[in-house]
């Protein structure tokens, strides 16, 4: 009779308990993920002012495009973060982007080229408010790479899950990047065309919201949009000419898809020091 009063007793206990042990939280404080996808890229119209020996000019109101292929391979993201806390990740991310303006695309041109810099004399005089329509034969500037190394802060909350295990889960993430920008640009103008010229040309600022579709807490998918600005205050344009460079901001809205792992490294739960089972 004893006994079975201890039984009795014990059962809810250890229920009591049982309910209290939380499975793996994908935001607890330890837990690694690492992901990798693809991003599409629109950029606002702007406006790139270009500097060399003989001139000094600005091409206003183009309209520069991305390829999700590029020339020099896809428009790719990576990223791998660390939860410092309940909620909150620090994250090292790598961003490739490109774009260029393409013919027939009708530009504001101001400045000046000086009588002799352009031998074809297409670009050749000053150039107050000129409307220009570009032609890839005379002029070409694309960055056909735009690699941004950033620093991120996300913060990642749980909105929806399905089952007693939460093996489907939707969670919302929101987060700010500062990165540096490397271009790798392209720049046919007065009858040189020079490909391939790198340079740590900016920085970058960005701000992005999410979904993250968890399965088994272990897999995930992510949507994620992004908005930012280039600030490219020194885009290198010839390799053997020090001072001949390219100067631009530009915003940017991105939309970026992504696959990714989970790691539980050192997870805590709700009372910030026990493991999670």
């Amino acid at each position: 009779m004893r006994s079975l009063f201890f039984l009795m007793l014990f059962i809810p206990l250890l229920s009591i308990a049982q309910n209290k042990r939380k499975g793996k939280v994908s935001y607890s404080k330890g837990t690694l993920f690492a992901e990798v996808g693809l991003n599409k890229t629109n950029y606002l119209s702007n406006t790139v002012q270009f500097q060399g020996v003989g001139y000094d000019f600005t091409i206003a109101n183009g309209n520069p495009q991305d390829n999700i292929i590029g020339t020099n391979g896809p428009q790719i993201d990576a990223k791998i973060g660390y939860y410092v806390g309940k909620h909150w990740a620090l994250n090292l991310g790598y961003n490739r982007m490109n774009y260029r303006y393409y013919d027939n695309g009708s530009v504001t041109l101001n400045g000046k080229i000086n009588p002799g810099v352009d031998p074809s004399g297409y670009f050749s005089g000053s150039y107050v408010n000129q409307l220009v329509s570009l032609d890839s034969n005379q002029f070409v500037f694309a960055n056909e790479a735009i690699s941004n190394f950033s620093l991120g802060l996300m913060r990642t909350d749980h909105l929806f899950a399905l089952g007693s295990q939460r093996n489907f889960l939707v969670a919302s993430n929101i987060g700010a990047n500062l990165g540096a920008l490397v271009s790798n640009s392209t720049f046919n103008f007065a009858g040189k065309n020079e490909t391939g010229t790198t340079s740590l040309s900016g920085i970058s600022f960005s701000g992005n919201v999410g979904l993250r579709f968890e399965f088994f807490k272990k897999v995930y998918l992510l949507t994620n949009f992004t908005t930012g600005y280039h600030n490219q205050f020194s885009i290198r344009t010839r390799e053997a000419e020090l001072n001949a460079k390219a100067i631009q901001g530009v915003w940017f809205t991105q939309f970026n898809a992504a696959i990714g792992m989970l790691f539980y490294i050192r997870p805590t739960n709700d009372c910030s020091t026990c493991p999670v089972w």
